[in-house]
């Protein structure tokens, strides 16, 4: 039995696909299963990852489903646009409505694709101006000659949604509207004081580091790094001579990033052809080395913002359990830390779980911005119209 009563949404991260269900009475259901054909964020196999999305939702153990989900993505594959725009104002003397707010926004999205090739799945406002009052954070109902806006568009390429469409479709639901993980993320996991004082949070999941900035309470960067914990657990692999999936254990189990947080013990493992004996200091060594030329690469980054970061960092992705992460942020940048655990609720208060946790907040409140996806009957028309505009 398919219910348009419930809102069905989908989470799919590198390591786990998380699926819940939240009904009209705000009770919400989850499953969760491993993601088998991701990688870095990206679909590596269609057919395998179409089975995790499935499984995920089949463990919801829900008689009455929707159609058609929500969909949280993210990725190396997603391109984010600073853009600024100008709406003429018919006379001064008619008040801005929504109809405005959305022409001025979805003037800048326009502008932001440059190409026929890319979609654009959010598009947030920074800033308005209306006439000659900047600084305005919500020009409804003001009055004004013009109305100026600077937004943040977040885009990405019209064959990436295809294909995870193709997926859900495969898992046996249709999508009704996508989300770039990281965007929830922002909204949801700082307070408001740290978005007001600056603020970065930092998800280190398996396959890709999600960034997201704000300074003075307006978000001024999101990035998407190919590449994350799984870095780490091929590193013990690689110089422990050790499967990756004892790798993995042994980083969840005795990993430490610091040294100076480790001991000498012996621990002793499975190798590749025998079992082989290393101290945690030697663990220690090798996560420390990968851990710091994360850091180094997220400072590059971050440079532009560090001065503004008074609230520091947030650390949350599965990653940031690792034994000292946060002290290694605290004296890489020298800057408080925090990791994020998700409030108590059906989901488990872990870090790993903070990118569904955000998604599920998103959808209770009903993300205005999310982009929605045009009638199948629909979309060669607007591939039509997208040539046609770059023609002219």
């Amino acid at each position: 039995m398919r219910d348009k009563e419930f809102s069905l949404a989908v989470d799919v991260g590198t390591s786990k696909t998380v699926a819940f269900l939240i009904s009209g009475e705000e009770e919400i259901y989850v499953g969760v299963a491993p993601s088998q054909g991701m990688n870095m964020g990206k679909i590596v196999d269609l057919e395998t990852q179409a089975v995790s999305i499935k499984e995920a939702v089949e463990r919801i153990s829900s008689p009455s489903l929707p159609d058609s989900l929500t969909l949280g993505i993210s990725g190396e594959v997603f391109h984010v646009r600073k853009e600024t725009t100008t709406l003429e104002i018919d006379s001064s003397d008619v008040e801005i409505t929504e109809k405005e707010i959305k022409k001025v926004l979805s003037m800048a999205g326009e502008k932001a694709k440059r190409g026929s090739g890319w979609e654009v799945i959010h598009t947030i406002p920074l800033t308005y101006q209306v006439g000659e009052v900047s600084g305005v954070v919500n020009p409804l109902y003001m009055e004004g000659k013009n109305l100026d806006t600077e937004a943040m568009v977040i885009l990405t390429l019209s064959t990436t949604l295809d294909n995870f469409i193709r997926c859900v479709n495969r898992a046996g639901f249709k999508v009704d509207r996508i989300v770039f993980s990281p965007y929830p993320q922002s909204m949801y996991i700082p307070h408001e004081e740290e978005k007001n004082l600056g603020v970065a949070v930092i998800d280190i999941g398996e396959g890709t580091i999600e960034i997201s900035v704000f300074r003075e309470g307006k978000i001024e960067e999101i990035k998407v790094l190919p590449r994350g914990g799984k870095e780490l657990t091929r590193m013990l692999a690689a110089r422990l001579r050790l499967t990756l999936s004892e790798a993995e254990r042994i980083k969840k189990e005795e990993g430490v990033c610091l040294r100076y947080l480790s001991e000498h013990r012996p621990i002793k493992a499975k190798g590749l052809r025998k079992e082989v004996t290393f101290s945690q200091w030697e663990v220690a060594e090798i996560l420390e080395e990968g851990v710091e030329k994360m850091l180094r690469e997220l400072s590059v980054i971050l440079r532009p913002y560090l001065a503004h970061l008074s609230a520091g960092f947030i650390l949350t992705g599965g990653s940031s359990n690792l034994k000292g992460i946060d002290e290694f942020f605290e004296e890489f940048f020298n800057l408080p830390v925090r990791v994020s655990h998700p409030p108590v609720t059906v989901l488990p208060s872990l870090p790993e779980y903070s990118s569904a946790w955000a998604l599920m907040e998103f959808v209770r409140r009903e993300g205005p911005d999310s982009y929605s996806l045009p009638s199948p009957f629909l979309k060669p028309f607007h591939i039509l119209l997208n040539w046609i505009k770059e023609k002219i």
